[in-house]
């Protein structure tokens, strides 16, 4: 295991996994990270170390669609993987403002480009001076990623082992 902090991320590796956790973006204890953008709008899209938990992504399914009002919790997409079913629910109340729609056609982006390409939805958050004290700041995130190295050792080691 070998814990960094390069100038603009922090970096997780475990056995062959790379993980980079941004500085310049928000978590949820439950693996999205989010990233304010002009005019109270909100990208949102699955962690690096979410999607290496994961493994290879074989399927997205969208369960909502643009100006639609979710509220926090709501199950917004279904990911397969290649052993496991994940949902993805929204970290906040808020209207859904654009979806990526490339992505269900391109779900490598997801673990290629977990923070750029492999973005899921922009939403308009139902409270815009308040999400911030229901996420994380990169460092506490990557604190909690720390606390959960054993598993990654063990996804690590799974993956070793003949099929």
């Amino acid at each position: 295991m070998k814990a960094c902090m390069e100038e603009s991320n922090y970096i997780v590796e475990v056995d062959s996994f790379r993980m980079e956790i941004p500085k310049n973006l928000l978590f949820t204890d439950s693996h999205v990270w989010v990233k304010p953008l002009e005019s109270n709008q909100l990208m949102l899209g699955l962690t690096e170390p979410h999607v290496v938990l994961l493994g290879g992504i074989a399927f997205l399914e969208y369960q909502v669609d643009e100006n639609e009002t979710v509220p926090e919790g709501k199950n917004i997409a279904i990911i397969e993987a290649y052993k496991t079913t994940s949902e993805f629910k929204s970290p906040l109340s808020g209207r859904v403002i654009s979806v990526n729609r490339e992505l269900p056609r391109k779900t490598r982006f997801i673990e290629t480009n977990p923070y750029d390409k492999g973005w899921f939805f922009t939403l308009e958050p139902e409270n815009s001076k308040q999400y911030r004290n229901t996420l994380l700041e990169p460092k506490a995130y990557y604190e909690l990623i720390l606390s959960k190295l054993p598993v990654f050792r063990a996804v690590a080691q799974a993956r070793k082992l003949p099929q």
